[in-house]
């Protein structure tokens, strides 16, 4: 999902243990999450505190969020990691302050996205060189060589597997690029 809030890129980090039976987890009441006392555990016994420089161990799942107003009303995570595997959803030019950079420019945008993405990356453990593959979206498919070129200034030395299509439209009309990531943590 688009966009990275106002509470900046990558902040909240958990693990939560993973149901080995593979079941949906319970369904969550309507309305706003309910706020904690500051110390208070989490809601669910399942979720735990990351520990700094810990990885997630065989059954449990680390999720980066990112403050979004996108998350809790879709029930999406910015990253989520297994394992050695990180998946960055989806993720636009929407700075730490909560605002679009480079409105108009696709080529700012998309650098913006992947400065999004590596913080991601980096709060789920992982860095831009574990990343395996990409998929790019855009608005205008004429815009395709500034995206690729902002892509390429990040990815060069890396290259990951790369997909790059139009699409009608992003969940804001300003937003021209969005860009989701795979990562292999293999050290």
């Amino acid at each position: 999902m688009s966009g990275d809030g106002p509470k900046g890129p990558s902040r909240i980090v958990k693990w939560v243990r993973q149901d080995p039976g593979g079941s949906p987890p319970p369904k969550r009441a309507e309305g706003p999450e309910p706020k904690r006392p500051e110390g208070a555990r989490p809601r669910t016994p399942e979720a735990q505190p990351a520990r700094p420089g810990a990885r997630p161990g065989r059954g449990q799942r680390q999720t980066v969020e990112a403050g979004t107003p996108w998350e809790s009303s879709v029930g999406y995570s910015r990253a989520v990691r297994v394992g050695a595997a990180v998946h960055v959803s989806g993720t636009t030019a929407i700075d730490t302050d909560g605002n679009l950079v480079g409105r108009g420019d696709p080529y700012m945008q998309a650098l913006q996205a992947l400065r999004n993405i590596e913080a991601a990356l980096h709060a789920a453990g992982a860095r831009l060189e574990h990343v395996v593959r990409t998929r790019i979206y855009v608005t205008n498919i004429e815009a395709w060589e500034k995206v690729a070129r902002a892509h390429s200034e990040v990815f060069d030395a890396i290259r990951p597997a790369t997909t790059l299509v139009e699409v009608g439209r992003l969940i804001d009309p300003d937003m021209l690029v969005e860009i989701e990531a795979d990562a292999i943590i293999s050290d």
